[in-house]
């Protein structure tokens, strides 16, 4: 058994790695509805984006975000795409990533919670 050194026993722990990245926009390639998608975002079940109760999309549509989060204790982070519909919203996916590395612009594709005829949208931000 190793002994601990007075430098090992009194270091502080490392902090926690929370990384800030931007939401720069959110492409439409396939929407979920023949007219396109009433969309939201929220992160860890809270609505960040938009401030109005839902931003009209359709295919082949890209639309500014301009969101500054944070990723976890790990680096990651999971933004959830929201469908707003008239009795219930659908959670139509989500977009994950890890924060963690080179620094730049980057995409990431909706994971779609459903599978048999998915929508397609990419989420574009950087860090």
């Amino acid at each position: 058994m190793k002994l601990l050194s007075k430098e090992e026993i009194t270091a502080k722990p490392e902090a926690p790695l929370r990384v800030k990245c931007k939401l720069i926009s959110v492409t439409c390639y396939r929407a979920s509805e023949r007219g396109g998608d009433e969309i939201y975002l929220k992160i860890e079940n809270k609505k960040i984006w938009p401030a109005r109760p839902f931003a009209k999309i359709k295919p082949s549509e890209e639309i500014m975000i301009d969101v500054d989060v944070f990723s976890d204790e790990r680096g990651f982070l999971r933004v959830d795409l929201w469908e707003k519909d008239f009795f219930s919203d659908d959670l139509l996916g989500f977009f994950q990533f890890v924060s963690v590395g080179s620094n730049g612009k980057f995409s990431t594709d909706l994971t779609p919670c459903n599978k048999d005829v998915p929508p397609r949208y990419i989420l574009n931000w950087e860090k």
